[in-house]
């Protein structure tokens, strides 16, 4: 009896092993396809910049860069340097590359549908709460050396993805007037960050909403990724 007690945990061992190893081989599938797909996209945004000198391809290439180096940090290429074990890595970049890539994607929208002619009081907004978020990442970097200022930090953190979602949420109804072509390329791409970005913030609060899906729906950075 004790002998088949030991070779069913085995078993079961076996099977949670098997299934474990194959949500991991499926997660990491996942953001090597997306990391690949985002470095195309740099190395494409960043020769389109070479050729025709726009700046908007620039700020776009750095909000490209800002979220690939954030996607390499969760991934395992990175572990073997010790990169992303650092405290620094671990408890300030990997957060702010995330708000800095929306430092360079609202200049980008700016430019790109040329809204300081268009609606030149948007602009200004646009432009005053980018400086409000740089102020804020000044100031993230000021108190990490300050340990005893992490639960401040966590409240500054969830605020500022709040605010960068409700503001963007703005910022497309004030400008869903534009009919223009490009305008709604960025609309359905700026939509599609509000809403999964929501989504994955929501999940990663309360995974057990999606735990049971099948891989890779019950991974919240997934939905980040879509």
């Amino acid at each position: 009896v004790n002998l088949f007690a030991v070779l069913q945990n085995q078993s079961q061992l076996g099977r949670w092993y098997y299934q474990y190893y194959q949500e991991q081989s499926a997660e990491y599938i996942m953001f090597v396809v997306f990391c690949g797909m985002l470095a195309m996209m740099l190395i494409y945004i960043s020769l389109k910049f070479v050729q025709i000198r726009s700046v908007e391809y620039a700020y776009y290439a750095g909000y490209v860069l800002c979220f690939l180096f954030y996607f390499l940090i969760l991934t395992e290429f990175l572990q073997t340097s010790g990169i992303n074990q650092t405290p620094w890595v671990v408890y300030y970049a990997i957060n702010i590359s995330q708000v800095l890539a929306y430092c360079c994607y609202f200049p980008f929208f700016r430019k790109f549908l040329d809204i300081g002619k268009t609606m030149p009081r948007l602009d200004s907004v646009m432009r005053g709460f980018t400086w409000l978020v740089l102020a804020y990442c000044l100031i993230d970097g000021v108190l990490f050396f300050l340990p005893s200022t992490y639960p401040l930090r966590w409240m500054l953190w969830d605020g500022i993805r709040v605010g960068l979602i409700v503001f963007s949420v703005g910022v497309l109804v004030a400008v869903a007037r534009l009919s223009t072509p490009f305008m709604r390329y960025i609309m359905a791409g700026s939509l599609a960050i509000v809403v999964f970005g929501l989504a994955a913030m929501v999940f990663s609060y309360w995974p057990e909403l999606i735990e049971r899906l099948p891989v890779p729906l019950n991974f919240p950075l997934f939905y980040f990724q879509l």
